[in-house]
């Protein structure tokens, strides 16, 4: 049979509290709930490398497909920073970030690469050959996108690696 434990509180008058195993249980539970729902909702560390990496290499490359003339991309005056709106300090000072605009012509041969930041390159390649995430390295994102030069109509291929390392 259940017994039920009395707990009296000295110095107090017209309070008992009445401790049974039931409430126990009851306890339990909830504090049981209250530490798995905590559980989904807070899972540990989240690492967002990878979809800012993503996100950074799409905006990089919609920015260079919108209006792309091969002309303007290749003058020395030619300035990435401003044309996609990025803050240069992210890429220089920070160094947080990196991305690399390889573009080439319908023959393959390559117009113009463009750079910015630590140089991950080769442990983004490393990356992408090996379809593994290393945890410990920048985590990158490399897409490639075809476009259409506006004043020639040439056919150009414009391939951006982009990597973060915010911790």
């Amino acid at each position: 049979m259940l017994k039920m434990i009395k707990i009296t509180i000295k110095n107090k008058k017209a309070d008992s509290r009445w401790l049974s195993p039931w409430m126990i249980v009851q306890w339990i539970i909830i504090i049981g709930a209250l530490l798995l729902i905590s559980y989904w909702f807070f899972p540990g560390f989240n690492d967002v490398r990878v979809k800012e990496a993503e996100k950074m290499n799409n905006v990089l490359l919609n920015c260079l497909a919108k209006d792309f003339s091969i002309s303007e991309i290749q003058k020395d005056s030619f300035n990435i920073f401003e044309k996609c709106s990025l803050n240069k300090d992210l890429f220089s000072s920070q160094q947080i970030y990196y991305f690399e605009i390889i573009i080439d012509d319908s023959a393959g041969k390559e117009v113009r690469d463009i750079q910015a930041g630590v140089n991950w390159k080769t442990e983004c390649l490393y990356q992408k050959e090996n379809n593994k995430a290393e945890t410990k390295l920048a985590q990158c994102f490399v897409n490639t996108l075809y476009v259409l030069d506006k004043k020639t109509g040439l056919k150009y291929s414009v391939q951006a690696i982009t990597g973060s390392n915010q911790k």
